[in-house]
């Protein structure tokens, strides 16, 4: 009998087979603490009676949900943590950085094979690059920190096979959204999502990460795409080593919990409308509904790529009168490259708000929260009342093309749909 990918990293890590329903005592890759659970983090570690961390090169602390620090509370989170670092020997990544799940990736630590874990949900967004990528929570990390060890019940593994390619105006944010909405956001609870088929190959870097990002809002345990060619040119291009990768995908003959299709050729641009996950319509259901902001970025799509896909509708086009269109790129790398293109002008002309790397309002917390009655086009990973600031506001997640001519339009838009730049009033 073969092993899912999912078995394979996890008996990798254990040191032993281990298989699905198994506990599991693993080792620790990498582990990633950012700043809303990293003040609980320091404390248990201060319990616990920690003098040092398993090895300071494999750990990070990033500063970004609360970045720059938006309350004097937030700035004593900050210097908690920095002080914690400065004992304990760990890399901070402070403001403007970055978003901790981008800066995971660029760092090199999220490999094929390896077991990654971090105090955010959306640590699933790993396995993009064909690592297990899991959250912790506080007391579980600061034992990861110290001993380099964590236990998990290994998941068992949901196949999702993908045929075709994406169309034309088609991402992986449609992509993951049709998934969520055919399982609902339980139908992966404590699951791990396993892509495979002649469908995968068509699929960018940039969109597995958003993929694997948004498993977890369907209750997944993490979502792995196996090491591939994708994987290793992505790979190549920052210089990190691929030998060894290509053995990370399931062994034939491996057992599954339940097993689905999806035609990627088939899909359409979809919206995931107020107040669920799992509420997902096509586009057209919605068009036409006005929004008060639109907001592109955070760690499910603030990436190049999705800022180039956004300019490219934003280009020649101004911001709808009555409408703030708020950007945080996933982090410095990527505002660096924005700025090379062009990209942050085109934003800045179109009358957008261009803001530091972050999370921003993705979970309510600064820069640009919804007020009560305000209607939210975003490109974050949730839209339950409440997430982004007002419980009486209301939220819908979409793609970074159609947030861009939501945007121009002051209304749910297809790009398509747009005028001409050389019609625009």
């Amino acid at each position: 009998m073969g092993a899912t990918l999912t078995e394979k990293i996890m008996s990798r890590a254990a040191g032993k087979e281990v298989s699905a329903g198994d506990i599991a005592v693993t080792g620790v890759d990498f582990a990633m603490v950012q700043d809303i659970n990293g003040p609980r983090v320091v404390d248990v570690m201060e319990e616990l009676g920690a003098e040092g961390v398993f090895d300071p090169d494999r750990t990070m602390f990033v500063f970004d949900h609360y970045s720059p620090e938006p309350t004097p509370l937030a700035a004593g989170f900050h210097r908690k943590m920095r002080d914690a670092a400065a004992r304990f020997g760990i890399p901070v990544r402070g403001i403007g950085a970055g978003i901790c799940h981008q800066l995971v990736v660029e760092s090199g630590h999220a490999r094929p094979g390896a077991l990654v874990v971090g105090t955010d949900s959306h640590s699933s967004t790993y396995g993009g690059l064909g690592s297990f990528g899991v959250s912790l929570g506080a007391t579980e990390m600061a034992v990861a920190l110290i001993t380099g060890r964590a236990w998990f019940k290994v998941p068992a593994a949901i196949r999702v096979t993908l045929t075709g390619s994406l169309p034309g105006g088609v991402t992986g944010k449609d992509a993951a959204l049709h998934l969520i909405g055919l399982v609902g956001e339980e139908g992966g609870l404590y699951s791990s999502f396993e892509f495979t088929g002649e469908g995968v190959a068509s699929i960018p870097m940039h969109d597995r990460l958003t993929i694997c990002n948004l498993v977890v809002d369907c209750g997944a345990k993490a979502g792995l795409f196996p090491a591939d060619g994708v994987t290793s040119r992505w790979l190549s291009e920052r210089g990190l080593d691929t030998s060894g990768t290509r053995q990370w995908r399931p062994d034939p003959g491996a057992v599954y919990k339940r097993e689905l299709e999806i035609d990627l050729s088939s899909l359409e641009p979809l919206v995931a409308a107020p107040h669920a996950v799992d509420n997902v319509v096509p586009l057209s259901q919605v068009e036409g509904t006005p929004v008060t902001t639109v907001f592109i970025g955070t760690c499910t799509n603030g990436r190049l790529e999705d800022y180039r896909q956004a300019c490219a509708v934003l280009r020649g086009r101004s911001v709808a009168e009555g409408v703030r269109l708020l950007c945080y790129p996933a982090s410095r790398e990527m505002q660096r490259a924005m700025l090379e293109e062009g990209l942050a002008r085109t934003l800045v002309e179109a009358g957008a708000v261009l803001m530091p790397p972050g999370c921003g309002p993705c979970a309510g917390l600064h820069g640009g929260v919804a007020g009560e009655g305000d209607v939210v086009f975003s490109t974050s990973s949730r839209n339950y009342r409440g997430r982004m600031g007002s419980d009486a506001a209301s939220i819908y997640l979409g793609s970074p093309a159609v947030a861009a001519a939501t945007a121009v339009a002051g209304s749910i838009a297809h790009p398509a749909d747009l005028p001409e730049t050389g019609e625009m009033a």
